[in-house]
């Protein structure tokens, strides 16, 4: 007898983003070898929650934005 496969009835996914902000301003363009100036960096996390609470056809997803 085959088994059924099922969908599970909760998956959460948890992806992570960096985000860099970058200083250009004062830059000398003679000197492309120089790094510009870094001023932030954030990683951002986003969580997806997808879960099956009645029907099958209908899930319920939701999604949270963090920054570290």
């Amino acid at each position: 007898m085959e088994q059924e496969m099922k969908k599970p009835f909760k998956t959460v996914i948890t992806e992570y983003f960096e985000e860099i902000d970058y200083d250009t301003t004062g830059a000398d363009r003679r000197k492309d070898f120089l790094p510009v100036n870094r001023q932030s960096r954030r990683i951002r996390v986003v969580t997806t929650t997808e879960e099956y609470c009645g029907s099958r056809h209908d899930p319920v997803v939701s999604r949270v934005y963090t920054y570290l």
